[in-house]
């Protein structure tokens, strides 16, 4: 499901690009790997150039997120990363299992480098990352918090020097 608030040229857009890299991901090898990256880098290659040399710039210490999680941090609001998980899935938050979507957030995080990593234990997690900035670590809490609660689960957060550590808490029924 592509979220609604996308508009019908776009969404078709989106869904043409990812069927044809689901299609070309299935039959992947290191050839047809090559062979995808460059038929997607051909349709905009400047962009594409300008990124791959800004993060090798900075040495990957670059963040590639959404423009709606953007767009929420510049308002001051708690972005829940709602968006790029329905994109990746192209499911609502709500229809995914835990143990779905815990894969799906460590993709996302880690490879958009919000964080540098996740591990996963059943339905626990830690998120690695290397912030100072006490605020926004915090932050960074509050988003996965909600994220998760967004999907239905809940969690206890605690911070611990680099990591945020998350403890599932099963659903209790009174």
């Amino acid at each position: 499901m592509i979220p609604r608030h996308i508009s019908t040229g776009k969404e078709r857009f989106i869904r043409t690009n990812k069927e044809r890299f689901i299609r070309k991901e299935s039959n992947m090898g290191n050839s047809s790997l090559c062979a995808t990256l460059g038929e997607v880098m051909k349709d905009k290659p400047s962009f594409w150039k300008k990124i791959i040399e800004e993060h090798i710039l900075s040495c990957y210490n670059m963040v590639t997120i959404h423009k709606s999680y953007f767009e929420d941090l510049l308002a001051n609001k708690t972005p829940t990363g709602d968006t790029m998980v329905e994109f990746k899935t192209g499911r609502s938050i709500k229809d995914i299992p835990i143990k779905e979507l815990l894969p799906v957030i460590k993709d996302i995080y880690e490879n958009s480098r919000i964080v540098d990593m996740v591990e996963i234990d059943d339905k626990d997690m830690i998120l690695y990352h290397n912030y100072r900035n006490k605020e926004a670590v915090y932050k960074l809490k509050m988003i996965i918090l909600s994220l998760l609660e967004n999907g239905g689960h809940s969690y206890d957060a605690k911070l611990a020097s680099n990591m945020i550590i998350l403890k599932y808490i099963p659903h209790q029924n009174m």
